[in-house]
């Protein structure tokens, strides 16, 4: 095999062409695994759920609940809100952290939060209240709903008063490497 140099070029050819179908068909093999998982999605989903379905405040607390909107489809969407039902002597809106919103782009298989914002009036009696909020795409072809419920409650007696702190604090003096005691 040492003389025959025709020989030992023919079987390296042959292990380079051969490690290279090896590996190609590997690749392969990985592509149409990830194809396969991808076709399992439907084409379009949307999903909303408040975070927390049912909660309770006091009276004289407002409440502020996230909301998330999940995008299980192959698309990016623009999911529209609408707050379709809602107690009487209640103020609500969607917003984000400063402001309110009608709609979230939500990417392709991922999910975004906004918050539902809820607050009742001053004479709002305590009881449980429910809320309904709709979402659809732009072109209304899904549209999806979920409801909260706020139970509130009789709030704490707060007394009014004066409250008086007194604090001391230590003084200590001296040099920076010195231990004290």
């Amino acid at each position: 095999m040492r003389k025959n140099p025709a020989l030992r070029k023919a079987l390296f050819t042959l292990s380079v062409i051969l490690t290279l179908c090896l590996s190609t068909s590997f690749m392969s093999l990985g592509l149409a695994k990830e194809e396969k998982e991808e076709d399992k999605r439907p084409e379009r989903g949307i999903s909303i759920a408040f975070e927390y379905p049912e909660v309770i405040i006091n009276k004289g607390d407002d409440v502020t609940v996230d909301l998330i909107v999940k995008n299980m489809g192959k698309r990016d969407e623009n999911v529209y809100f609408t707050i379709s039902s809602a107690p009487p002597g209640w103020k609500t809106k969607i917003k984000t952290y400063s402001f309110s919103v009608m709609s979230v782009h939500v990417p392709e298989g991922d999910d975004k939060s906004v918050q539902f914002f809820a607050e009742p009036e001053k004479d709002t009696k305590p009881g449980a209240y429910k809320f309904k909020v709709d979402a659809k795409t732009e072109d209304g072809k899904l549209n999806v709903s979920h409801h909260l419920q706020v139970t509130l409650r009789k709030g704490k007696e707060t007394e009014k008063g004066n409250i008086e702190l007194t604090t001391s604090y230590p003084v200590l003096r001296g040099p920076n490497d010195k231990k004290f005691e």
